[in-house]
């Protein structure tokens, strides 16, 4: 038996991989990044596992085209402004390199920070 916090078999497991790869258990609904990290890890993955896992990647990209979901993300800044109770960004410092740190830094400019 599997100690993670979800353990699931079979058509249960490649939905489950589907709904992580397409961002819809993400903070952000619909972030974009994650497809990109799923990708990553089933490339290290067997080529039996990639091929089980190939069905979820499809769904995935499927309702990602189908789908605008129009936030990425940097939108993890709405979320935070929103829990803090403020109305305005004011002054953003963004910590951090990449494309998450370049994602907050944009959408702080589009918020006017």
């Amino acid at each position: 038996m599997c100690d993670a916090p979800l353990h699931a078999d079979g058509m249960d497991a490649l939905v489950h991989l589907a709904e992580v790869a397409a961002g819809l258990h993400s903070v952000v609904l619909g972030e974009e990044q994650v497809l990109g990290q799923v990708r990553a890890a089933l490339a290290a993955a067997p080529p039996s596992i990639q091929r089980l896992a190939a069905p979820a990647i499809a769904a995935a990209r499927a309702l990602r085209a189908e789908t605008t979901f129009g936030v990425h993300t940097g939108h993890l800044l709405d979320r935070a402004l929103q829990m803090s109770g403020l109305d305005s960004p004011g002054v953003v410092g963004v910590i951090g390199v990449g494309s998450v740190g370049r994602l907050v830094a944009d959408r702080a400019a589009a918020l006017r920070a």
